[in-house]
C-alpha cells in the first residue's frame, strides 16, 4: 500500500518470515526525489539519463 512519509508517497509492506514480523518501506529515487512508479522513473531515465535507485528500508516490527 502507498503511504505518505515526510510529505512524500512511498510503498509500505508488512512481511513475516520464521514468525518474525517486518515492516518494509521502499521507493525509487532519481535526482533526490522519491517515486512509486517504475514507468515514471524509467521515462525520466530515458529523457534525462539520470541514475535510478530502488531504496528498501526493512526493520523488525
Amino acid at each position: 500500500m502507498k503511504i505518505n512519509k515526510n510529505n512524500e508517497q512511498i510503498w509500505f509492506v508488512k512481511m513475516e518470515k520464521n514468525n518474525i514480523q517486518y515492516d518494509s518501506y521502499w521507493w525509487y529515487e532519481c535526482d533526490k526525489k522519491k517515486y512509486t512508479s517504475l514507468p515514471e522513473v524509467l521515462f525520466i531515465k530515458l529523457l534525462h539519463n539520470k541514475p535510478v535507485y530502488l531504496i528498501n528500508e526493512t526493520s523488525k516490527a
